[in-house]
């Protein structure tokens, strides 16, 4: 439980800062944005369900975890900022993901109490990252009253994060915003939920954790719907997106930008000024390094070309060389069929006269 509770204080330290900055400025700083939302897809979740239930035997495990889950999101990153479709699937996806797993969750602490008779909750493990429901009979893997509670609330889940991949490239607008909205309010209210509930389980009682982990999902559906709509309605904000332009060209002009009016004015004190600027310096350098290397991509695959157009011309050069050879050998054949042909001809004329002779002879 120590490392579990080592591992949720990191977390809590990288979703209060990535957390806030999908939320009030994902669409100003997109290529951040991406990347955070790609490390998410590719199974943040599982590194951190690994990295709680490690020990002694299985720490490779969690290595090999870790590298895939990282290596998948830097690929995923890419794909998304150069193919808007792939960019849309995904963030329609994670943003229908996000949207079910506080229900979900809800409905799975319900379910396993109800259903599977289960009365507490025990460590976590790769099954149940945030604890595995603990209890007498039926509560165990066993009996299906417990597995029916667990698939059920996976089922329906997977089938609501695939239908956010149809959404996502039908109403491509506004699902841009939505998901790093929603992302941004679940980690914004999770690094503080989630630590919580791990020093509440090192610390109070059964009938305390059983309690606040029923309390602390239906707070967490109130409050993570309510920032991502509110956080959606800043970064679709006209006023915000012209600030955020401001921003933009004041990186490169070096002129400072003027402040925002209206509603967005309350937000955008000083601290967020800075936040701001920091991050889409961040989202430029880093669009840079992709473009840079996009840019070599290029260039590689248009020497590619060029070898293989040399290639495919000297190829063929030597096969029409060849096919010429091939040419005057066949003619020299044939000729020499022909003349032994006309040989053959010859010699049955002189046959048939000869035979013509002795016949007039007689």
């Amino acid at each position: 439980m120590v490392a579990s509770l080592v591992i949720t204080i990191l977390q809590t330290l990288l979703f209060v800062i990535m957390g806030p900055s999908l939320l009030f400025f994902g669409c100003a700083a997109r290529t951040v944005s991406i990347f955070v939302q790609a490390v998410l897809a590719s199974g943040w979740l599982d590194v951190i369900g690994a990295v709680k239930a490690a020990e002694v035997c299985n720490v490779f495990y969690v290595f090999n975890v870790a590298v895939m889950v990282f290596t998948g999101a830097v690929a995923l990153a890419v794909a998304m900022i150069g193919n808007p479709k792939i960019d849309f699937t995904a963030k329609g996806m994670l943003l229908f993901y996000f949207l079910a797993d506080t229900p979900m969750k809800l409905l799975s602490e319900i379910l396993f109490k109800s259903l599977g008779g289960c009365t507490s909750i025990g460590d976590p493990n790769l099954t149940f990252p945030h604890g595995q429901p603990m209890g007498p009979a039926p509560c165990s893997c066993d009996h299906g009253e417990f597995v029916c509670a667990l698939y059920l609330t996976k089922i329906i889940t997977w089938l609501i994060t695939f239908l956010g991949a149809y959404v996502g490239n039908k109403c491509w607008r506004v699902v841009g915003a939505a998901s790093y909205a929603m992302a941004g309010a679940l980690m914004t209210i999770k690094c503080y939920t989630e630590l919580t509930m791990t020093i509440s389980m090192e610390a109070a009682s059964e009938d305390v954790v059983n309690t606040m982990s029923v309390a602390i999902s239906g707070a967490e559906l109130v409050l993570i719907y309510g920032f991502a709509v509110m956080g959606f309605l800043i970064q679709t904000n006209p006023t915000m997106k012209a600030y955020v332009e401001a921003v933009k060209d004041s990186l490169t002009s070096g002129e400072k930008p003027e402040d925002p009016t209206g509603c967005i004015k309350c937000l955008m004190c000083g601290c967020f000024k800075v936040w701001i600027k920091i991050l889409m310096r961040l989202d430029a350098g880093v669009t840079s390094i992709i473009a840079a290397g996009q840019q070599a991509i290029a260039i590689s695959k248009s020497n590619t070309a060029e070898q293989l157009a040399v290639a495919k011309a000297d190829m063929e050069e030597k096969n029409s060389d060849a096919k010429k050879a091939q040419e005057k050998v066949d003619a020299k054949v044939q000729k020499i069929l022909d003349e032994k042909k006309k040989e053959s001809l010859s010699e049955e004329n002189v046959t048939v006269d000869v035979k013509d002779d002795k016949i007039s002879g007689c």
